[in-house]
């Protein structure tokens, strides 16, 4: 199953990471989302909150099944509107790593990098090189 909420969309880009977990569900990335509002207007950066998730153990994956559900969900995000430098910026978060979040951004320049010039923006937390 896959998850994204943005709590506010008042100020944009929403910013909030991605969890793979076996315990994510609805109500708590709803709930993770509002708190990373309420964290990200008390340090004054002019984000909305946003988190996301997928229910999964990484450490149950290979590497290739873990690319797979990382790129689908990604192209899941992109069909819906929900990702992107201006839209909302992915983040790293429990169960993810620095590979997952250079997925997403190389399966979102794939698919938007032609037509959003700040595509590389749609993600923190990937490889720098």
């Amino acid at each position: 199953m896959f998850f994204r909420a943005q709590h506010s969309t008042h100020k944009l880009p929403t910013k909030g990471g991605t969890r793979y977990s076996d315990h994510v569900d609805l109500q708590e990335v709803e709930a993770l989302a509002s708190l990373m509002t309420f964290k990200l207007a008390i340090a004054d950066v002019p984000f909305g909150g946003g988190k996301g998730g997928i229910k999964i153990n990484p450490r149950e994956l290979s590497q290739g099944e873990l690319e797979r559900v990382t790129r689908k969900y990604t192209m899941e995000l992109i069909k819906k509107g929900f990702i992107g430098a201006a839209v909302d910026c992915l983040g790293p978060d429990m169960g993810t790593n620095e590979q997952v979040m250079t997925w997403i951004k190389d399966t979102y320049m794939n698919i938007k990098g032609e037509t959003d010039i700040n595509a590389e923006g749609c993600c923190t937390g990937k490889f720098v090189a």
